[in-house]
């Protein structure tokens, strides 16, 4: 599949419709078709397959994956950037002002966003997963297609909730028994009930243990010639060959069985489970499939550099804008008004001034006006050519190995403080010493190094909210409240929905 493909990819989204379907000769090579009901999409295995895909698709909009819920809304909410004015578009969303008339709207974006992913029109996951189960598996080409659909569906019905809950209830840790959101696992048109913090945790663990149970021995990561052909790399098939299916490769752009595992980790690290969350992250880390990437590619000239660690990468979104999506936010393009600068960031990197994420993955000279440095993981090399482009500049990082390395330290610092120091030091790779005395000061640097480790990827607010750290401006004056980390429901939710908000009422 040539690269030109994968840049053209496009999707039809058409929201609150009855009917839609995404039909496609591959994963990475999808064209809108006419609109065709639920039963003559899911009349052939491909149709499966092209429906599942457009789950994908539509998480990668700009509202979604590619820029609300990456490098946009959820970093701003972590004080990551140095907003320059009133005027700027974050403005007040950095102050947590939710009811703004500017931030409300994103707000409801990414709300009905996820659910269209899940519960509106027949490209979603319930749908998919009550006509698999009508069809079973014998309906397929073999029995492993299947499962792989079935798995990932179930996967995806869990990643999309449990997201939504870290945005829209508060931790696991401030209130387990807070009313937060429906988990939906039927395709109806009743209102489905609000379950608490803690019964939504549960139902998504069931779905992702379920997951790896479908996944497990069936994904082609467990196939010695997808590792032949792949090597460490599950974003590219560098040896096409004939007579391989396709829908089976790229396994870095899908919840394989490796991101579901590292998921299960995520999950049970908010539950505060830390031994499930260690269990889980050796998983991923002990399946040798995920490399620390090699120095002298983050190391080479800004045209060729591995600017976002792909290796590192556990599962992440294709999409091929990426770097175009970005392209407004950076002050590499000097026209622009919505400039995203990385604030405290010698604070950031104190002590610490050989790290390649402060020298190598950004950028220190273009706003001297400002003083402060730029995130460059997804800016365009002026000469880059298409080929690194491709490969460098089209995935939305969801899960990182470096996480797994945190919940593995967060385990071991209780009982075993070195140990936790060892595990740390092996993702810091660093030159000096790695000072912590207790567990206490050992959270501080797992908390520094994941400020480092997420930048312009969405998770570090998350991050804060599971360990019930406080959030504070550059000034360091401003202490988030528990309010402030949980987003309003959307009126018509709490309209029509007949929902329960407890903290905004």
């Amino acid at each position: 599949m040539s690269y030109k493909k994968i840049k053209n990819m496009t999707a039809a989204i058409l929201l609150g419709c009855a009917v839609l379907s995404q039909s496609c000769t591959s994963w990475l090579d999808i064209t809108p078709e006419a609109q065709v009901n639920d039963k003559k999409i899911f009349s052939t295995p491909q149709g499966f397959k092209d429906v599942l895909n457009g789950i994908y698709i539509t998480a990668s909009g700009e509202k979604l994956y590619a820029n609300n819920l990456l490098f946009g809304f959820t970093d701003v909410l972590a004080q990551y950037y140095a907003i320059p004015d009133e005027t700027h578009e974050f403005a007040q969303l950095a102050k947590y002002q939710y009811k703004d008339v500017n931030i409300s709207p994103k707000i409801d974006e990414m709300w009905l966003g996820v659910y269209f992913c899940l519960s509106h029109c027949y490209n979603h996951t319930n749908i998919l997963l009550e006509r698999l189960e009508e069809v079973g598996p014998d309906f397929f080409e073999d029995e492993r297609t299947y499962y792989i659909l079935h798995g990932e569906a179930r996967a995806l019905r869990a990643f999309f909730h449990f997201d939504l809950l870290r945005l829209f209830a508060p931790s696991y840790k401030a209130d387990p028994g807070y009313t937060a959101i429906p988990y939906i696992t039927k395709y109806s048109n009743k209102v489905s009930p609000q379950k608490t913090v803690s019964e939504v945790i549960d139902s998504v663990i069931v779905d992702l243990k379920a997951a790896v149970t479908d996944l497990e021995g069936r994904d082609p990561i467990f196939d010695p010639l997808y590792q032949a052909t792949t090597g460490s790399d599950m974003y590219m098939w560098t040896q096409p060959m004939p007579d391989r299916n396709e829908f089976l490769s790229y396994r870095g752009f899908r919840l394989n069985y490796y991101a579901v595992n590292a998921l299960l980790a995520r999950v049970y690290a908010y539950k505060l489970d830390k031994k499930q969350a260690y269990d889980y992250a050796k998983i991923v880390l002990e399946s040798g499939v995920f490399k620390f990437t090699d120095y002298w590619k983050i190391t080479s000239d800004i045209q060729y550099r591995n600017r976002i660690l792909r290796p590192e990468i556990v599962f992440g979104f294709n999409v091929p804008r990426m770097t175009k999506m970005f392209e407004p936010y950076s002050p590499s393009y000097s026209s622009s008004k919505k400039w995203l600068t990385i604030k405290n960031s010698e604070q950031m990197f104190e002590g610490s001034a050989n790290d390649y994420r402060l020298n190598y993955l950004m950028e220190h000279e273009i706003l001297a006006a400002f003083d402060r440095p730029s995130c460059i993981k997804f800016v365009k090399p002026e000469n880059a050519d298409e080929m690194t482009e491709e490969e460098m500049g089209r995935i939305a990082p969801m899960i990182r190995i470096s996480e797994m390395y945190y919940y593995v330290c967060e385990y071991l610092m209780d009982s075993d403080l070195n140990g936790a120091k060892t595990e740390l030091q092996k993702l810091r790779n660093a030159k000096e010493a790695l000072i912590a005395n207790s567990p206490a000061e050992l959270e501080d640097v797992i908390v520094n190094d994941a400020r480092r480790e997420f930048m312009c990827e969405g998770q570090l607010f998350y991050f804060y909210k599971r360990l019930g750290r406080k959030v504070v401006d550059e000034s360091g004056n401003y202490t988030m409240t528990e309010k402030d980390f949980v987003l309003p429901l959307p009126d018509v939710e709490l309209e029509f929905g007949n929902r329960l908000s407890e903290l905004y009422k």
